[in-house]
């Protein structure tokens, strides 16, 4: 039997060999995100400009610890409305679309944001471009 040796023509630069802990840590990630990312019970919020002075939207989804965290996000309104998912953004070293969650008491309705549908939310996403084209 012949041996394989691996040769620049043949590894693929775009695998990673990992170790077993390196390996055992991406796997609990990709789970934790997993979870995250098919649980229902996602909220819908936007603000207006009087804010910020611009309108926003989010999707937030719930982590590990009760808190709520943005993973999608729409800036703007109309031709000027960019949209941001939390895969595609990186706030700080752990990535995502802001650098602290939000807690189940900054979820409601009052001066400065209201709760909206998903059906609203996915209105806004839909006519919205992708940050960065254009």
């Amino acid at each position: 039997m012949t041996r394989f040796e691996p040769t620049a023509a043949s590894v693929d630069p775009d695998r990673v060999l990992l170790d077993d802990d390196a390996r055992a840590a991406l796997v609990r990630a990709a789970t934790a995100l997993r979870s995250v990312a098919v649980r229902a019970d996602r909220r819908y919020l936007a603000i207006g400009p009087e804010l910020s002075g611009t309108s926003q939207a989010w999707e937030v989804a719930p982590g590990p610890g009760g808190e709520f965290w943005p993973i999608r996000q729409v800036d703007g309104e109309g031709a000027d409305a960019r949209r941001y998912a939390w895969f595609e953004a990186m706030v700080d070293d752990r990535g995502g679309l802001s650098d602290q969650p939000m807690a189940v008491e900054d979820l409601v309705d009052d001066e400065f944001q209201r709760t909206i549908t998903r059906d609203g939310f996915e209105a806004l996403w839909a006519t919205a471009t992708r940050a960065g084209e254009r």
